[in-house]
């Protein structure tokens, strides 16, 4: 082995973040393939980091720059080391696992505006391979042979003067309910109690009630009493203003009218009301998320089609669907992040009600610039097409027979993925087959189609209830579809931090298992994957 294939490391310059100085060192492999690797900081904006990684390969026998136009350093970006960790994230490039560089390549981080100012280490476990084609090929890399670090460690100094507050305060009106939704409450008293929630990263300064500072409840719950006109549509302005700021408002009106005297009537004692029967996983949902304003939700719980279509028997609705879509709200709030304003959600969706959806959620891709990470949920009525085995979800106005009034789940995930996003992740409580959770849409019919598998595109995974000509069954027990109470069930269990491949693992294992013991069915589940995610979805978390 020559001297030269000893050569570890050549620090020449400690860089930080100013404009042109960087930090350098020279490579080798255990064959004597040598190269000088140097990373330049680009000056902060907008809480963005960027780093230039350059590559020069070099003779062995002089270390003189050389023409190599195959040769790559290489490194996967999601064994890059961060320190401290939970405070930045690679944001460029996203789409490969596998980083690689002839001459040069850009990384952009942001720098989470929590971060209060220290020292970032990034640590890079770089390799080398003869092209890019066999830097796809673990067996095809070659390890550079210093070893005390063996990984290239590079320090970057942020001030707490370099990091802006880029977001207005999330803000969210607790009481009166359903105020967000756009709900005019209608009161008969004089005084009302309004309840906000208010979070920012850079903290909270006050939170105004028509102009009157409210009271903490605790660190991002603000009570305030607002007194009412009667007769009148009280106004009421909630204001959320962070400590370097930055403001957000929302406005809704109070209906108040003359207190009513009541008179007090002795009569028969009513009867019970029906007792409301709750589900392990609908009750001490874990609450472990801060909203993320690039995290947004489309739910869709289709359960009454009997309402909406004279011909179909009660039988014919799926039971349990629209538990399933609001108990799936309350996890993408609490466990995966998801502002509640960010979430569109839609209960016996009608056919226009669900086209319009879908072309929101596509609409939030187009102008996020491929930030947005996006949840779908849909539990309801599938059903194919006999002829062409396409397969549709179904809104509850649209029958088995008027499948052009239907939505195709192909153009389903086409809307989902045709713009650029962080990543898309589908749950489909629903089959495909003509089956149902009790009846088909057509309650005739008694021949079940196999549909044709739908082909993915882009940053998704798709985890759907049942394969093939399998139906989609309820848990009755448990008051939810099968698929949905045991999807819930892990992620309570894992407050959420469970990888998508453990996730896939535990669905198959447990629905299968419990399908048959509670329905005596098979019910299979499958998680679809996108080729272009293919080497790098069974890393990522469900939150």
């Amino acid at each position: 082995m020559k001297t030269t294939t000893f050569i570890c490391m050549l620090m020449l310059i400690m860089g930080l973040k100013n404009p042109g100085i960087s930090q350098s060192l020279i490579l080798s492999t255990d064959k004597g393939k040598l190269c000088r690797v140097e990373i330049e900081t680009v000056p902060i904006k907008d809480n963005i980091l960027e780093l230039n990684l350059k590559t020069t390969w070099l003779s062995e026998q002089d270390l003189k720059p050389v023409a190599d136009y195959t040769s790559v350093v290489g490194f996967e970006k999601d064994k890059i080391s961060l320190t401290p960790s939970g405070f930045i994230r690679l944001i460029k490039p996203i789409d490969n696992q596998v980083i690689t560089f002839n001459s040069s390549v850009k990384l952009s981080f942001e720098i989470s505006e929590k971060f209060q100012g220290d020292k970032f280490m990034f640590k890079f476990p770089f390799f080398y391979a003869s092209s890019v084609e066999a830097s796809k090929n673990a067996r095809s890399r070659e390890e550079f042979i210093f070893k005390r670090p063996r990984d290239f460690t590079y320090t970057v100094n942020i001030k707490p003067s370099d990091i802006i507050n880029k977001y207005p305060p999330f803000l969210a009106i607790l009481s009166p309910e359903d105020v967000d939704k756009g709900l005019k409450p209608i009161l008969d008293t004089t005084i009302l109690a309004v309840r906000a929630l208010a979070t920012d990263a850079s903290g909270i300064e006050n939170v105004m009630v028509n102009n009157v500072i409210a009271a903490k409840e605790n660190d991002s719950i603000f009570i305030a009493d607002v007194n009412l006109k009667v007769g009148y549509e009280n106004p009421i302005i909630v204001t959320a203003t962070d400590v370097k700021g930055k403001v957000t408002k929302k406005q809704f009106q109070v209906m108040c009218q003359q207190p009513q005297i009541k008179t007090i009537i002795v009569a028969a004692p009513s009867p019970p009301e029906p007792e409301v029967k709750f589900s392990d996983v609908d009750v001490d949902i874990p609450v472990v998320a801060t909203p993320d304003p690039y995290k947004f939700a489309l739910i869709i719980g289709n359960e009454d089609y009997s309402s909406y279509q004279t011909n179909l028997q009660v039988e014919s609705n799926v039971e349990f669907a629209a538990r399933d879509a609001e108990v799936f709200k309350e996890y993408a709030i609490k466990v995966f992040g998801v502002p509640e304003e960010n979430i569109i959600f839609k209960i016996d969706a009608k056919a226009m009600d669900m086209l319009r959806a879908i072309n929101q959620i596509n609409s939030i891709a187009k102008n996020t610039s491929g930030k947005a990470e996006i949840y779908a949920f849909y539990a309801g009525h599938g059903f194919p097409d006999e002829q062409t085995k396409e397969p549709y979800l179904i809104p509850v106005d649209v029958s088995g027979n008027d499948l052009h009034f239907a939505m195709k789940l192909s153009d389903f995930y086409k809307k989902l993925t045709e713009f650029p996003t962080k990543r898309v992740t589908v749950f489909l409580d629903a089959c495909f087959s003509g089956g149902g959770r009790n009846l088909s849409l057509i309650a005739a019919r008694g021949v079940k189609v196999k549909p044709k598998e739908s082909i993915l595109k882009g940053n998704i995974v798709v985890f759907a209830a049942s394969s093939g000509e399998q139906t989609s069954l309820p848990y009755s027990d448990k008051y939810h579809g099968m698929f949905t109470y045991y999807l819930l069930k892990k992620i309570k269990e894992t407050n959420g931090d469970v990888t998508l491949k453990d996730l896939s693992d535990y669905l198959s294992t447990e629905i299968s298992v419990r399908s048959v013991i509670v329905n005596n069915k098979e019910q299979n589940p499958q998680t679809n994957i996108s080729p272009a995610i293919n080497e790098v979805w069974k890393e990522w978390k469900i939150k």
